[in-house]
């Protein structure tokens, strides 16, 4: 059984306007859209948040819609999909006036339509004088991109979140505090100087030498460090 465990970030004082929170969720890319609905969407407890925000009984805590956005994923390994995914706001109400919340799961980005799974794959093939598509990294049968232009433009602005916020470094540094030694991170030197988003490749390695793990970790570390938030 899938279950969603909830991280509150930005929500340090539980009467911050807006507040945004972020669930882990597991899907299936190959059965994106039923399993968004029925792992995220289906999912969302407003008893569990009630508890996580502290928000006391006598409160209201209520569904308040939400909006649509594009969302590209990666499928059968490299092949481009787009779907419109819905995010839900609720709305917490008390006497102080109505506090809006924002209801994420881990592999969205605020403001950015490409799943972290997306950037992950991207970053750990591309190098500065490849493209995109010519040289295969993506396939994109339906069509959905004339050119590369949207996939980096929102590559870049992680890349330069990452860049300029360190989080990297920020990431190593809380391995060193919780477990008392240095963080080994392997990386590919040689592709870390050849790659067109190096800071993103970097935070990758980072993340996976982090969780012990080969596995994706832009989801963790996107609930970890809370970034491009």
């Amino acid at each position: 059984m899938t279950t969603c465990s909830l991280l509150i970030y930005n929500g340090v004082s539980p009467m911050k306007t807006p507040i945004n929170i972020i669930l882990q969720v597991e899907v299936n890319y190959n059965r994106f859209e039923k399993e968004y609905q029925n792992n995220f969407l289906n999912l969302i407890d407003l008893q569990q948040i009630r508890v996580d925000l502290g928000i006391p009984d006598s409160d209201r805590l209520i569904f308040n819609g939400g909006w649509y956005r594009n969302f590209y994923y990666l499928i059968d390994g490299n092949v481009l999909c787009h779907s419109k995914i819905y995010l839900r706001k609720l709305n917490w109400i008390n006497e102080n006036g109505s506090h809006y919340i924002s209801v994420w799961p881990d592999f969205v980005i605020k403001y950015n339509p490409l799943s972290v799974e997306l950037i992950e794959y991207i970053c750990q093939k591309v190098r500065k004088d490849e493209d995109l598509f010519l040289k295969n990294h993506i396939q994109d049968p339906e069509l959905l991109l004339e050119c590369e232009d949207l996939i980096n433009d929102y590559c870049k602005l992680v890349e330069l979140a990452c860049r300029d916020k360190s989080f990297s470094t920020a990431l190593s540094a809380n391995y060193t505090l919780t477990h008392n030694s240095v963080l080994d991170v392997n990386y590919d030197k040689d592709f870390y100087v050849e790659a067109r988003y190096p800071e993103i490749y970097l935070l990758v390695k980072t993340g996976q030498a982090y969780q012990g793990t080969t596995d994706s970790s832009l989801s963790i570390v996107n609930m970890r460090l809370k970034f491009l938030r």
